[in-house]
């Protein structure tokens, strides 16, 4: 995805985030991420979405990041 759900933000800086656990709910899945931040519930309709358009979403995605200017990459450390 190019943009936060609660807002029209692009994410940037992401490139190495990874899923530490997946948590079924009923028919749908919540999601925790490496970064420590969890997703609400998806269905496993847009999982199957995510999946079958993989390639396009990340085409789109790279496309937005260069027109803000922004990058997959994270910010470098900051030095002291």
């Amino acid at each position: 995805m190019s943009f936060s759900f609660l807002s029209n933000q692009v994410i940037s800086g992401r490139r190495y985030v990874g899923i530490m656990s997946a948590e079924q709910v009923g028919e749908t899945m919540g999601l925790v991420f490496d970064d420590l931040h969890r997703t609400w519930i998806y269905p496993w309709d847009y999982f199957y979405e995510l999946g079958n358009n993989k390639f396009g979403l990340m085409r789109n995605y790279i496309k937005t990041l260069q027109k803000h200017r922004l990058s997959r990459e994270p910010p470098p450390p900051r030095r002291r």
